[in-house]
């Protein structure tokens, strides 16, 4: 059985071969970053699922060069600045895509326990996992069946939430 993260390998590798093709066929294509990113980088997936949207974690801890990498460093602070946007955006369920050494970066009592506490519902797949994909799909089922809008993440939102929500 194919999980997520041989998918995600997949889809990596696809995305390197399309991107040198890219720019091969395309070497003077530039994007404008003059575009403001959303804050947390938020977003719906589509307009076809507009209670699934993607979005990067509380802190973006893991990032190469990050400021939060070591367990216990992202600060009770930051977690909490994402919840109050996640709650101003309607958010009521989380669908966390961490592996648990990468939730060890949350300061206690830690990123399932903040959110509960603030009244969003966290569930955590590690994508890396037999069965994830299951996981994954009854998280968001849950979601659709009580009419809740659910926030897609992983560290910077792009790579597991990208896959998940594609």
């Amino acid at each position: 059985m194919i999980n997520i993260a041989t998918s995600l390998h997949r889809l990596l590798v696809t995305g390197i071969s399309l991107s040198l093709i890219t720019q091969k066929i395309l070497p003077t294509t530039s994007f404008s970053n003059d575009i403001p990113s959303p804050k947390f980088n938020f977003g719906p997936a589509s307009k076809r699922a507009p209670l699934l949207h993607g979005v990067e974690a509380p802190g973006v801890p893991m990032k190469p060069g990050g400021k939060y990498n070591d367990p216990q460093s992202v600060p009770n602070a930051a977690v909490q600045e994402w919840i109050t946007y996640m709650k101003e955006n309607d958010v009521k369920r989380t669908l966390c895509l961490l592996k648990p050494d990468e939730l060890s970066c949350y300061a206690d009592p830690g990123y399932e326990s903040l959110l509960s506490d603030a009244g969003i519902r966290p569930t955590v797949v590690n994508v890396f996992e037999e069965g994830s994909r299951d996981e994954c799909l009854r998280a968001y089922e849950e979601a659709v069946a009580a009419g809740e809008k659910v926030a897609v993440h992983c560290s910077g939102g792009e790579g597991r939430t990208g896959l998940v929500l594609g």
